[in-house]
């Protein structure tokens, strides 16, 4: 039987899931699963169906773009999942926000937003300003191919240098957000509750907005933090 690439790819997840706990170093009671463009969306399915995963990181994940996707999938729901999600996107006017204006002029068959519909477990969206969505990724970073042809695709005014201090802050968020979530931080959960400039974050290059659960208690137990 022929699965469609985002179950497949959901399904590579659970299996690299099983190949860790054959490991000896492993600690399987904190996992997190990352995923980059339809891997952020593949991450998303398997975070619904795989009760292992404990926190999700998704780098520009495609189930912000496609949400009927994520509808489509029929046992994917947002709203019933209580792990923490720390959410990278680019500078676009969010979706979000054209979600909120759709529903306040009560037009019908509107397709639900993953963010939006993200209330019973911690969020924490970081909208990175100087990067295009291949920058997303540290292969392409590496690249040659970057290097020629990126500035047809960075954001206006910026420089691939600012994407690539942008790229690097993802990574310190991405490191605060598991020793929050996975370590239980308390230290690190209050990084990421404070404004990027509090965060020593260089001005203009990162939005971020930090929203608590709701109703559920988060599944891996966020530290407590004053």
């Amino acid at each position: 039987m022929l699965l469609p690439p985002k179950t497949s790819k959901a399904l590579d997840v659970s299996f690299l899931i099983d190949f860790a706990k054959t490991l000896p170093d492993t600690d399987m009671s904190e996992v997190a699963a990352i995923g980059y463009s339809w891997g952020g969306m593949a991450v998303l399915f398997d975070a619904a169906r795989d009760k292992r995963i404990h926190a999700l990181v998704s780098l520009d994940g495609s189930f912000r773009y496609s949400p009927g996707t994520v509808q489509e999938a029929g046992d994917v729901h947002p709203d019933q999942i209580v792990i923490p999600l720390l959410a990278f996107s680019r500078a676009e006017e969010t979706l979000e926000s054209w979600d909120a204006m759709r529903q306040s002029k009560n037009q019908g068959g509107l397709v639900p937003n993953v963010l939006n519909e993200w209330t019973h477990g911690d969020l924490l969206h970081v909208r990175l300003l100087a990067v295009s969505h291949i920058q997303f990724s540290s292969l392409y970073q590496r690249s040659d191919r970057l290097r020629r042809e990126g500035p047809q695709f960075i954001p206006a005014d910026y420089s691939l240098e600012e994407g690539a201090v942008s790229y690097n802050w993802m990574a310190r968020y991405t490191l605060e957000f598991l020793n929050a979530y996975l370590n239980h931080d308390a230290a690190a959960l209050l990084f990421l509750k404070r404004t990027p400039t509090e965060n020593n974050v260089p001005k203009h290059l990162i939005a971020a907005n930090f929203r608590a659960a709701s109703g559920k208690q988060v599944v891996s137990g966020p530290p407590s933090a004053k």
